[in-house]
């Protein structure tokens, strides 16, 4: 695999397999197509906002099984949890399809109704792929 990382704080931006082309220019960055990219957009894309001059490129790493984007620093060697990104990510819920990967916060437009009317927790089902929806460990639901 390979990542991604801003300059300024190490935080790993994206992740791709290893045979994605990925070109880091002085004005942006491009990224080719690949059908079966299990993170980013499959098409290709660009991002503007990073160049050669404020982000790197790493290959051959082994992000962590839960990388999302922001998530973890990587300084080259070391992926470290970035710990306030790190409690975000554990306080939502998630599809549990592997293939899936939908994450909602505890307030979405899928949550049921509470007695007041007011949506809050998590639904039973994957709204995108109707598998099993699981809140975060230790979650529990407001009456």
């Amino acid at each position: 695999m390979k990542t991604i990382v801003l300059n300024e704080t190490k935080q790993s931006k994206y992740v791709f397999n290893d045979d994605r082309v990925v070109t880091i220019g002085s004005d942006d960055i491009q990224i080719e197509a690949d059908a079966s990219s299990p993170y980013h957009n499959k098409a290709a894309f660009g991002v503007q906002d990073l160049n050669s001059s404020n982000c790197t490129l790493y290959t051959g790493v082994t992000p962590p099984d839960d990388w999302k984007q922001d998530k973890y620093f990587f300084d080259g060697t070391t992926w470290t949890l970035n710990e306030i990104d790190g409690f975000v990510w554990g306080s939502l819920g998630k599809c549990s399809s592997d293939t899936c990967k939908l994450y909602l916060r505890e307030v979405n437009p899928f949550s049921p109704t509470n007695g007041r009317g007011r949506r809050i927790g998590f639904p039973e089902k994957c709204p995108h792929c109707g598998a099993t929806f699981n809140a975060p460990a230790g979650y529990n639901a407001p009456s």
